[in-house]
């Protein structure tokens, strides 16, 4: 099996002096890497697409490469990289926010709660999760409003994190709209991360061994 560093070496990625699109073709041809060398297929399909001849038609394009599929690779390989992208890029910022908003509720005490810690890992349902935001967001701040009035917190807000809370979850509904929803969407965006920190710091506070005054 071809190395996956051959097909990088320079004497194969030195563009070649073809002048038509045959020999160009021929050149892609000599190129392709070994079909299980994920690293070599796009890599190919970027050399392929920067170095290509201009007189060269994509009709001209040897067969493989238009079969090979994004970027060269298979199914099975797409969905190698695609689904750590998601995990990374979504679903990991989307644990550690449930992991804060449970904490929070684990700070406070039984009988301030009006919602179990465990109940906001239902946001990782989909469509669900858009009802089930205004639940969390609305027992959230009336369990932080009972728990720091019974530790005798100053400075108490009437419903911490409430406003921003319910700004995120409406945005959210609006951003399933058609067009306009890719603004209300960007606007839902820094409305979560304005109330993770928010409850982040009354989490914080609740964490203190002695009353502290909580900055609004």
């Amino acid at each position: 099996m071809r190395g996956q560093d051959e097909w990088l070496s320079p004497a194969r990625v030195q563009k070649p002096a073809y002048k038509t699109a045959s020999a160009n073709k021929i050149f892609f041809q000599q190129l392709r890497p070994a079909p299980t060398a994920l690293g070599g297929k796009i890599g190919y399909t970027l050399i392929c697409v920067y170095w290509r001849h201009p007189q060269m038609q994509p009709s001209q394009i040897p067969q493989n490469f238009h079969t090979a599929g994004f970027f060269g690779a298979s199914a099975v390989e797409l969905i190698v990289i695609v689904i750590p992208i998601v995990f990374g890029i979504v679903l990991l910022p989307a644990i550690f926010y449930l992991l804060s908003l449970q904490r929070a509720l684990e700070k406070c005490a039984p009988e301030s709660r009006t919602i179990e810690p465990g109940k906001v890992w239902f946001l990782l349902i989909p469509i669900f999760n858009l009802v089930w935001n205004f639940v969390v967001v609305s027992n959230m701040s009336k369990s932080l409003r009972s728990e720091l009035l019974r530790r005798g917190m100053p400075n108490v807000e009437p419903e911490p994190g409430q406003p921003v809370g319910l700004a995120m979850c409406i945005l959210a509904f609006a951003g399933l709209i058609p067009v306009v929803g890719v603004l209300f969407s960007f606007a839902g965006f820094i409305c979560w991360i304005i109330y993770w920190v928010k409850v982040s710091d009354y989490s914080r506070a609740l964490s203190a061994p002695m009353p502290s005054a909580i900055s609004v």
